[in-house]
């Protein structure tokens, strides 16, 4: 192939100076869009907040992957979102930073609780107690955020999606003579192997199943990869798991900022929208009937109510 021919030229030794700004002034919404669902892809226009989750049209619908928009996209006049988000887990306890909590505001940070970690537990900044918000943390939150970790909450369970092999086990085999060989040991035998498929990764929408290869001894059954040969490792599969639709739920949106620094009258809104989700990581925004059935999130709550404005 024509292609290959690169591979035969010695590697360049110049040094490349990849551009310091940061990726969302070079693409914006729409390009984000198109990269993630496809050439006909467009940014959701109705949809508020880029800097927290970044919405896109797949044909009628708005999808989203609970993602916000990369660094320096452009999110309104003269504005663009900040490097370094806060973690899914931190945006689920600052929506409570405008409820009052025993007659007082706070800034809640996340805490995770080690033996239920897909409760959400937050922490007033610069307090030192914690206290459990809700039940469970939003589908798709990693269940750790100090180690990095392959697990997810599902449903309010610790889920592993997936899991390379354990370094820590070793495996021991031994061949024996056969009978009338006069003690002499056969060469092992060793060959690739293909293992059962995974459950499913989700429970509703669209899921995969993965069958790992394993290296076996002929006799002794499964051992480390090493015995086997690198070049005649078969790729793992990969297959779709067709699963029951997913029920709709009600997502919101952050707290945006009051109406009002101080005094009664003040408010802070969030966007409220029906969604089911059609993945592991992606969502579809439904029409409010569908969610109906469901209490309906609060979309206003007061603000700055206990701030007295100054005399005049």
């Amino acid at each position: 192939h024509v292609w290959s021919l690169c591979l035969d030229d010695p590697p360049a030794k110049d040094i490349i100076d990849f551009p310091s700004m940061l990726p969302g002034v070079l693409y914006d919404v729409s390009h984000q869009c198109r990269l993630q669902y496809g050439a006909y892809s467009a940014f959701c226009e109705d949809m508020d907040n880029v800097c927290h989750t970044l919405w896109c049209s797949v044909g009628t619908t708005c999808h989203s992957k609970l993602d916000a928009a990369v660094d320096g996209t452009r999110c309104g006049e003269n504005k663009a979102c900040p490097a370094g988000h806060p973690s899914f887990r931190h945006v689920q306890c600052s929506h409570f930073d405008a409820m009052l909590y025993k007659g007082q505001l706070h800034t809640w940070v996340p805490m995770v609780n080690d033996v239920n970690p897909c409760e959400l537990h937050c922490q007033p900044a610069n307090e030192y107690f914690a206290e459990k918000l809700r039940d469970a943390v939003v589908d798709g939150t990693p269940c750790y955020q100090v180690r990095a970790s392959r697990d997810l909450c599902i449903n309010g369970i610790c889920k592993l999606l997936f899991q390379e092999s354990n370094p820590g086990v070793h495996y021991e085999y031994t061949i024996h003579g056969e009978a009338g060989g006069h003690g002499e040991v056969p060469p092992p035998e060793f060959s690739w192997h293909y293992g059962p498929w995974t459950k499913c990764t989700v429970t509703c929408g669209r899921g995969v199943q993965r069958q790992s290869v394993y290296c076996s001894e002929r006799q002794a059954g499964p051992v480390d990869e090493e015995h086997c040969d690198p070049l005649g490792r078969p790729d793992d599969c990969q297959r779709k798991c067709s699963q029951q639709p997913c029920p709709a739920r009600w997502w919101a949106g952050e707290w945006q900022l009051c109406s009002s620094s101080c005094g009664p009258g003040g408010l802070s809104c969030q966007a409220v929208l029906c969604i089911c989700s059609v993945g592991l990581d992606e969502q579809s925004a439904l029409k409010p009937p569908a969610c109906e059935h469901l209490p309906w999130p609060p979309t206003e709550t007061p603000c700055n109510h206990h701030v007295p404005c100054p005399a005049t």
